[in-house]
Parts: C-alpha cells; sequence; structure tokens
C-alpha cells in the first residue's frame, strides 16, 4: 500500500511542481522431462537475502492464485523449456553475485558485487570487460553498453559501441564526482552524480562524444542528495527513482533540462528497480511493485503487496520478478492479478532479464559461488 506521509522533498515540495554455459535452442536430450537448470553445480550457504517480507501477500486486482510451471513447457513457438536453457555455472568468487543483468544480440552482460562487467554470448564464451569497479550501474540497448565506475573522489563513465569491437571502450568519460546508475537512448548516455550530503545532478552526454557532459539537471529544485537507487529513459523523459528510509518517490525530468515532475511520492518500501512499458512506471520496493502513470502524477496503484523483490523486468503486458525470501522466480500482470510461480527453490535470486524467448536470472547458492540460467517464457 501506499504511505500515508510522503517524504518531504524540501525545494522539490516548496515549488509544488506540477502535480526506471550452455545454450539448448539445439538441444537434442532423449530426455526432455530432465530440469536443465540442475546442472548447476553450487553448494548452498548464507547471505545475499533481503529482509523478510509479511506473512501476507496479496495481488491486486484478483483473488490470490499461484501456479508453478513445468520444467517441459511447451511456448507459443513450441520450444520447451530444455530447448530455452542455458546455464552459466560455478561462477567463482570474482563473479559471485550478479546486481544488473541485461540481454542484447544475443549476449548476456552483468555487474557482479565484487565491481566487474562480464559478458556470456551465445558461443559460450565468457569475457571480463571491465574490473575493480565500484558499485558499478549497467544500460544496454541494441546499439551499445555502458558502465559507470566511482571512487572517493572520482568517477568514470565508460560507453561501448556494439557495432565496433565490443570490449574497447568508445567512450570513457573522466573526472566525474561519484556516477551510479546508468540509461541509454539512442544518442546519448544519461547518469546521476551522487556526492555525499550534495544534491545530485543528472548529466548526459553524446555517446561518440567523449568531450562534453552535459548537466540536465531540474531547473526548478535540486535532486536529492546521495538517495538516488535507479534512472531508466523513454523517447522523452528520465525516470529517477529516489528512497528515503522506508519510502520511494518517483521524479520525471526532461531529457533537455528545465523543470522536473514530481510523478510519486510516499510510494510504501525502500526502493530497489524501476522499469517501463509505454504508458507506465513500474517501482520495485522491500514493500511490493507498484504502478505509476507516466503522465499523471499522484495516480501509484499496487500490483503485488507483501513481496520483496530483488529485481524486476516489463514485457508485453507482464511482471516478471525475483522473489529472493521465497526462493522463486514470478510473474504477475501488469494491470494486476494472480501471481504465477514460475519456478521455485533457487536459493538467493538476485537479477532478472527477459527477451522475445527466454526469462534470465541469477542465483547465489553460496557465499562464493553462484549461477546465471534462462527458462522459456
Amino acid at each position: 500500500m501506499l504511505c500515508p506521509q510522503a517524504r518531504v522533498f524540501g525545494p522539490l515540495i516548496a515549488l509544488q511542481l506540477v502535480a526506471v554455459a550452455t545454450w539448448g535452442c539445439a538441444n537434442t536430450s532423449e530426455d526432455p522431462s530432465a530440469d536443465p537448470l540442475d546442472a548447476a553445480s553450487t553448494t548452498s550457504g548464507e547471505g545475499g537475502d533481503p529482509p523478510p517480507v509479511g506473512d501476507t501477500e496479496t495481488a491486486a486486482s484478483a483473488e490470490s492464485g499461484s501456479t508453478a510451471t513445468s520444467d517441459t513447457t511447451t511456448n507459443d513457438t513450441g520450444m520447451t523449456d530444455a530447448d530455452c536453457s542455458m546455464v552459466v555455472e560455478d561462477l567463482t568468487s570474482s563473479q559471485a553475485e550478479v546486481v544488473r543483468l541485461v540481454r542484447v544480440r544475443n549476449t548476456l552482460y552483468w555487474t557482479d558485487r565484487e565491481g566487474s562487467v562480464f559478458a556470456f554470448d551465445e558461443g559460450s564464451n565468457l569475457t571480463e570487460l571491465d574490473s575493480s569497479l565500484l558499485d558499478p550501474g549497467l544500460a544496454a540497448d541494441d546499439l551499445g553498453l555502458a558502465w559507470t565506475d566511482r571512487d572517493e573522489d572520482d568517477g568514470f563513465v565508460s560507453v561501448v559501441d556494439l557495432d565496433n569491437d565490443p570490449f574497447e571502450p568508445l567512450l570513457e568519460l573522466e573526472d566525474q564526482v561519484l556516477p551510479t546508475q546508468v540509461a541509454l537512448d539512442p544518442l546519448f548516455a544519461y547518469w546521476f552524480d551522487s556526492p555525499p550530503l550534495q544534491p545530485s545532478r543528472l548529466f548526459r552526454v553524446l555517446r561518440e562524444d567523449d568531450e562534453v557532459a552535459e548537466d540536465i539537471s531540474p531547473a526548478n529544485a535540486n535532486l536529492p542528495a546521495d538517495t538516488l537507487v535507479d534512472l531508466v529513459v523513454d523517447d522523452e523523459f528520465v525516470y529517477v527513482l529516489d528512497t528515503f528510509f522506508t519510502t520511494s518517490s518517483v521524479l520525471r525530468l526532461s531529457k533537455i533540462g528545465g523543470n522536473g515532475l514530481v510523478l510519486a511520492l510516499g510510494i510504501s518500501g525502500t526502493g530497489r528497480r524501476l522499469a517501463l512499458d509505454d504508458d507506465n512506471v513500474y517501482i520495485a520496493t522491500s514493500d511490493g511493485i507498484y504502478r505509476q502513470s507516466k503522465s499523471v502524477p499522484d495516480d501509484t496503484r499496487p500490483v503485488v503487496d507483501g513481496v520483496a523483490p530483488g529485481d524486476l523486468a516489463v514485457d508485453g503486458g507482464t511482471i516478471y520478478f525475483t522473489d529472493p525470501a521465497r526462493s522463486t522466480l514470478r510473474s504477475v500482470p501488469t494491470e494486476g492479478g494472480a501471481v504465477t510461480d514460475i519456478l521455485d527453490g533457487r536459493s538467493d535470486l538476485t537479477a532478472i532479464a527477459v527477451d522475445e524467448l527466454r526469462i534470465y536470472w541469477s542465483d547465489r547458492r553460496g557465499s562464493d559461488a553462484g549461477s546465471i540460467h534462462s527458462i522459456c517464457r
């Protein structure tokens, strides 16, 4: 549910603003009923789970309901889960826990808790693109890949053009203060700097220009200091997730600067992730998943209460999310409804991504090892 009290945004509120391995498509196993995901051989261990959620779980606009999907389910393309399966197993300690996971051009990219960026392509080639990063952000589209790095007093933004050599950054922007999450559109890379105890700033840079980073922070207010946790972009705007103790807020900012808009205040729970479709912003917090209109402020509605998603992805009218507390990969319609358990018994679930055929997710079954898997949608 929404909190009765919204976080006061200081200047934002004062200004009364107008109310984001193995590929199996050629699988010829004689036993299609076997779970291809059992190939991961990792040991159980401690660590990584979020705070436990409440005992009550409700799906908006529907009676509670949950169904498990068989490992041999056939999807609309006639493929079974064995056909769709992929495992990147036994990740070493330097690849321990996946934080951000994206898939473009038949390649998976991810960041981990140890500060590395990895790529895993359809030829089963695992490549470390960068390492020794501090809390790197990650974004990708069909044109390229971007990630951030920071230390105590300096930061970097790297952008890769996938039409050129994907392992040599086309753009490396230095001397950023403390860049965190990053987002991409066809022309620009966007990120925010979040120096401690100072207002955050929103920047963009042309993806093929390593000279100038443009400050496009809102003109009518300061962004909150050091509490911005995610951002995503569409064709017109940048959407930013801010969290403050136990409530979260969503801001909509112009891509060219100017005034900003507070879309939602006082969303229950600590903010974790944003996702978009054509009309709405979807917010994952420690208390649930919420839907907020892109154009109508204060139109925040719960989609699922009583869950603490580790990550979420939205595609084709469905929200896919990891539920670490229940060790379950799940989905729910974007409009609300019954929650479906896609797969359970997966310890320490973290990140998730989807494409036309598959759902990809990561787990960490030991303190130093983990896996990335896929299953048919």
